[in-house]
């Protein structure tokens, strides 16, 4: 990978995280996704809030920060 695409890969990789640890905050026991969406996420397409919740964003960061270090 390029730098220029490293480069967007983490601040995508960042978005991500900052979306699931802002989830992980004002997540209720027992409410239902949709609710958190709709009350907190929503300008964010829903497809797109789930597919966030899917990825392993600090694994991922990790594993291109081990890979810039290497160069």
């Amino acid at each position: 990978m390029t730098r220029q695409q490293n480069g967007r890969r983490v601040n995508y990789l960042r978005t991500v995280l900052a979306v699931q640890e802002f989830y992980q905050t004002v997540k209720v026991e027992g409410q239902p996704d949709i609710f958190v969406y709709r009350k907190h996420i929503y300008p964010i397409a829903l497809s797109t809030f789930r597919m966030y919740l899917q990825i392993p964003a600090k694994k991922l960061l990790r594993e291109i920060g081990a890979e810039i270090s290497n160069h």
